[in-house]
């Protein structure tokens, strides 16, 4: 992506804190969140911005590699208070390389979740939704966490799920309760979902897709009748940032600012899916 025009001027730091701020107000995270501008200089000029779900070494060294100053990831980089910055502590470690760089880092996390035309919205287009609303309204003035919404058409149950699959890019997905024949309504979560499931039910979802579902949720699931699809937290929310970094170089381009806006290509998913044949008695469905 590129935004240069001959009129326009290059961002600082702390002008695509405001433009992401107008996007996904940071006053809607959560308290337990950490969001903003985490590491660096807010005056600081932006040579680049590498958007990606997470910040880590390889996603560093890709920013620098792309004359990327400035990562704008979904997950922070910090969720803890650091009582001391040593090299032997990962995390501290990776903000230290960070600042070593001159990378600077700001976190959109469940503000973007919170807001229609972030992961809510990314899901909905990802999963051929037509109609959709929040799944639970939130308070704060957001508008909240999910999406439940129809399909243009009702689709076979089993074809619905394989769509998730290639839609997300799951290789394989886990489901609890019985495969519904048709499918119309849809809920939906990006990342952690367990906890919306009795809601998305309530409210008429014949399938529900998350990521992280607990066992517990599961073995609900399975005794009411009701159908849940984690297809993983990573690719329930990796679908997100693609379209925040072309909205986020829109917005930057109506303030008359222009930079490369890239996103991240070396992330893949932390967890990989192992085979391990011979295992009878684990149901494993084609």
């Amino acid at each position: 992506m590129s935004g240069d025009s001959a009129a326009s001027q290059r961002p600082r730091v702390g002008q695509v804190l405001d433009a992401l701020d107008e996007l996904a107000p940071f006053r809607l995270a959560e308290e337990w969140d950490n969001v903003g501008l985490l590491v660096g200089d807010p005056a600081a000029l932006v040579t680049g911005i590498l958007v990606a779900l997470d910040v880590t070494p390889s996603v560093l060294v890709e920013a620098k590699r792309q004359g990327c100053n400035l990562i704008v990831a979904h997950h922070p980089l910090l969720f803890h208070p650091l009582a001391q910055i040593r090299a032997d502590d990962p995390t501290a470690a990776l903000v230290m390389q960070a600042i070593v760089a001159d990378v600077a880092v700001i976190a959109c996390h469940t503000n973007l979740d919170k807001v229609d035309a972030g992961v809510n919205g990314a899901l909905a287009s990802a999963l051929g939704l037509q109609r959709w609303d929040t799944l639970e309204r939130t308070a704060d003035g957001g508008e909240g966490f999910g999406l439940i919404g129809d399909l243009a058409a009702p689709v076979e149950g089993a074809a619905f799920i394989r769509r998730i699959g290639q839609a997300l890019g799951c290789r394989v997905v886990r489901v609890a309760g019985p495969v519904p024949e048709q499918v119309a309504r849809v809920a939906a979560c990006g990342g952690s979902g367990s906890s919306l499931a009795r809601l998305a039910q309530e409210r008429g979802a014949d399938i529900y897709c998350c990521g992280e579902v607990k066992h517990d949720v599961g073995r609900w699931a399975e005794t009411v009748g009701f159908c849940i699809v984690d297809a993983g937290h990573w690719a329930t929310e990796q679908v997100v940032v693609r379209p925040l970094a072309a909205r986020l170089e829109q917005r930057l381009a109506a303030r008359g600012l222009a930079v490369e806006v890239a996103v991240s290509d070396v992330l893949a998913d932390a967890f990989v899916v192992m085979e391990t044949p011979g295992q009878e008695g684990v149901p494993f469905v084609k």
